[in-house]
C-alpha cells in the first residue's frame, strides 16, 4: 500500500529510518519548516527532512499540513495512507476523511496522551510503556487502535534510549498495520480506561527536586536526559545534572561515602572521583554534569574545576529553589 509520512524531530526520523530499513518507502514526506535553534538561533532543518533528502524522497515543509496545496501534493502522490510520527501539527477533518491517517504514538493509550509521553512516563517512574498505532481523529490521541506493543523500562533508560526503542517498535507496528489495511483485515479497538495527559514540560519540571526520594530525582534526571538536563545551583553556579544513579531505594545499596548524606536533601559527599548528593530518601550519585556555558563533564573532571563551588551542597529544588 502506498503511503506518505509526516514527522519532524529525531524520533520521527528514527521511525522513518526504520521503515526504510524494512523496505517501506513513502511516496512523500511532510515536515515542519526550519526553525531557529542553538545559541546562534540559526535556522535548522528538521531531522526528518535531512533523512528524506539523503534518501532522495520528495519532501514538503509546511506551516500547516491542512493547506490546499499540501492536500493536493498528497493526492498526487498516490498515497492512500498518511503515517504520522511526532509531526507536531493537528490534522483537520478534510485530511482525516480523505486518507487513512495513522499515528505512531509512544505510549499505551489512553495513558500519556499529548505532547511528552516518553518524558512523562520516565518522570512518573513507570516500569513499562509501549507504542500504539492508532487511527487519527479530531480529538487529541483519542482514535481507535489497530496495534500495540508493550516495552519494559529499565532503570538506566533515558529519553534517548527509550525513544529509540519505541521508534523501532513503532515502525514494526506500522508495517503490520499497512499490511492489514492492504488485505482489509484490520481490527480496530476503542481505547479503554482513564486517560492520562502528558503535558509539555515546564520550568518547574526542569528544577531538580532533591527533597524527594532518590528514585524520584533519578526519574526526573533521566526524563530530561540527555538533551535538556535537570537544573540546580551550587555556590552560585548554575548546573545541569545529566546522568545519575539512585542509592538506598529499591534494594540498591548505599556506598559508605554516601551514607552520611542519605536522607539529607542537598548535602554532598565528595571523593576525588565520585559525587554523592542527599535526597529526601536515599542519595544520588552524580555521573554527568554541566556547568552553565561549559561542556559536559564526569565527576572527576568537574571536581577539579568546581570543588569549592559544590562543597556547601546543592539547592534542594523545594519551594522554588534551584536554577
Amino acid at each position: 500500500m502506498k503511503f506518505a509520512f509526516a514527522g519532524t524531530p529525531e524520533i520521527g526520523a528514527w521511525v522513518l529510518g526504520d521503515l526504510l530499513a524494512r523496505g517501506m518507502r513513502p511516496e512523500l514526506v511532510i515536515s515542519q519548516p526550519d526553525r531557529p535553534a542553538g545559541r546562534g538561533r540559526h535556522a535548522r532543518r528538521p531531522p526528518v527532512v535531512d533523512l528524506a533528502e539523503r534518501e532522495g524522497i520528495d519532501c514538503v515543509q509546511t506551516p500547516s499540513i491542512n493547506l490546499p496545496d499540501v492536500l493536493e501534493r498528497l493526492t498526487r502522490s498516490g498515497a492512500g495512507t498518511l503515517v504520522v510520527a511526532a509531526f507536531g501539527q493537528l490534522l483537520k477533518s478534510e485530511l482525516l476523511e480523505r486518507f487513512l491517517c495513522l499515528n505512531v504514538h509512544p505510549s499505551l493509550l489512553p495513558l500519556y496522551r499529548g505532547a511528552a509521553p516518553i518524558r512523562r512516563a520516565l518522570m512518573d517512574g513507570c516500569n513499562e510503556t509501549g507504542v500504539c498505532i492508532m487511527r487519527m481523529s479530531p480529538g487529541l490521541d483519542e482514535g481507535p487502535i489497530a496495534h500495540s506493543r508493550r516495552l519494559s523500562i529499565d532503570l538506566r533508560d533515558d529519553h534517548l534510549s527509550l525513544g529509540r526503542a519505541l521508534a523501532f517498535l513503532g515502525a514494526l507496528g506500522v508495517e503490520e498495520v499497512l499490511i492489514g489495511a492492504k488485505h482489509d483485515n484490520l481490527e480496530w479497538r476503542e481505547q479503554v480506561g482513564e486517560a492520562i495527559y502528558a503535558s509539555k514540560l515546564t520550568t518547574a519540571d526542569r528544577r531538580l527536586r532533591l527533597d524527594r526520594s532518590a528514585r524520584s530525582a533519578h526519574d526526573q534526571v533521566r526524563a530530561l536526559a540527555p538533551d535538556i538536563g535537570a537544573e540546580t545551583q551550587a555556590g552560585g553556579l548554575r548546573l545541569k545534572i545529566l546522568r545519575t544513579w539512585p542509592l538506598g531505594v529499591q534494594g540498591i545499596a548505599i556506598p559508605a561515602e554516601a551514607e552520611k548524606v542519605a536522607g539529607y536533601p542537598g548535602r554532598v559527599s565528595l571523593t576525588k572521583q565520585r559525587m554523592f548528593v542527599g535526597c529526601g530518601e536515599g542519595a544520588l550519585e552524580l555521573l554527568e554534569l554541566q556547568a552553565a556555558g561549559k561542556r559536559r563533564m564526569g565527576p572527576d573532571e568537574f571536581l577539579r574545576g568546581y570543588l569549592s563551588r559544590v562543597e556547601a551542597g546543592l539547592h534542594t529544588g523545594a519551594n522554588g529553589e534551584g536554577a
